[in-house]
């Protein structure tokens, strides 16, 4: 799956320097327009192993600010919280909230891309704040419809902390970001 996610990230990028990637109607390449900005809202969701739907303003200068909620349910049991790390009293219910800032240091229509940080914390009843992970990544964003739909796609390094245990460091290709923006 990260091989298959890894060689989307690269298509993605390829194609958006392509010439011709940007249709007729948009502006001229002396104009160029950026992806994010505009002092708009957008709501997007991502389909991975850590889902969730965030709500996100997208400010002027390629910024990002961004508010998510996940949920799990394992009935079967088994302690693992919505971060995807053992621990806690919360064996079958994890709730996620996770916050995000991301600067588009590249961000001219139809592609942008550039650093983020995220930082998640499982808030399930009796096991709030037990896990906590920042996740310094880089993060991929391509709309070349003339929908106001983008998709995304992000690489990263979560450093989990576990209460009462040792971080968990690891190497994530996250989900696939469907987004619609607003305005």
């Amino acid at each position: 799956m990260m091989k298959k996610l890894g060689v989307f990230v690269c298509m993605m990028g390829a194609l958006a320097l392509l010439p011709g990637a940007v249709s007729a109607q948009d502006a001229a390449p002396s104009e160029s327009k950026p992806l994010v900005g505009g002092n708009n809202m957008s709501i997007f969701g991502t389909v991975g192993s850590q889902s969730t739907i965030t709500g996100a303003i997208n400010l002027d200068g390629g910024i990002i600010l961004a508010l998510g909620l996940g949920f799990q349910f394992n009935g079967n049991g088994g302690a693992t919280n919505a971060l995807g790390a053992a621990g806690g009293p919360s064996d079958k219910v994890g709730f996620l909230l996770a916050l995000n800032a991301e600067y588009m240091v590249y961000n001219v229509f139809p592609f942008a891309m550039g650093p983020e940080v995220t930082a998640a914390f499982s808030i399930a009843p009796g096991d709030a704040f037990s896990a906590v992970a920042i996740q310094p990544g880089w993060a991929f964003w391509y709309a070349p419809w003339a929908a106001p739909i983008g998709v995304g796609v992000n690489v990263g390094l979560p450093i989990t902390l576990l209460k009462g245990a040792d971080p968990i460091i690891s190497t994530v290709t996250g989900g696939i970001r469907f987004s619609y923006i607003f305005g």
